[in-house]
């Protein structure tokens, strides 16, 4: 599929792809007009990329794990350590938003409790 095709189906700007190809994400096939081509399994491989960078992974991690994973160099074993680590980060993710959702509910219920009745005090309406 062309650049223009792959921008539609995967809401990525034309600078963002290029930026792939450069360190080695997207590796398109020349054509012999000139075109780039870039096969099917560009999609699922920017939707990894998107995946990995909502985790808080750089890009430079991800081409880390991306190229050798597919070459089939790492063992089983050092695939379930990454998918076990991945695993342990979203958790502490997920912990993070609980807590920081504690608090802003906490501080919500502080402003519902307090600020209620001194509005009304500071109208007069008691």
């Amino acid at each position: 599929m062309l650049k223009n095709e792959l921008m539609k189906k995967t809401a990525l700007r034309k600078d963002t792809i290029r930026h792939y190809e450069k360190i080695g994400l997207l590796e398109p096939v020349r054509l012999l007009n000139g075109y780039l081509d870039y096969p099917e399994s560009s999609i699922e491989r920017i939707e990894l990329v998107k995946h990995a960078k909502s985790l808080g992974m750089t890009l430079r991690e991800i081409t880390e794990l991306i190229i050798p994973w597919e070459n089939g160099a790492f063992s089983i074993e050092e695939k379930v350590k990454i998918f076990k680590d991945q695993l342990t980060e979203i958790d502490h993710k997920i912990q993070d938003l609980q807590n920081t959702k504690s608090y802003l509910n906490l501080k919500l219920e502080n402003i519902v409790n307090y600020s209620i009745p001194l509005a009304i005090t500071a109208s007069g309406t008691y």
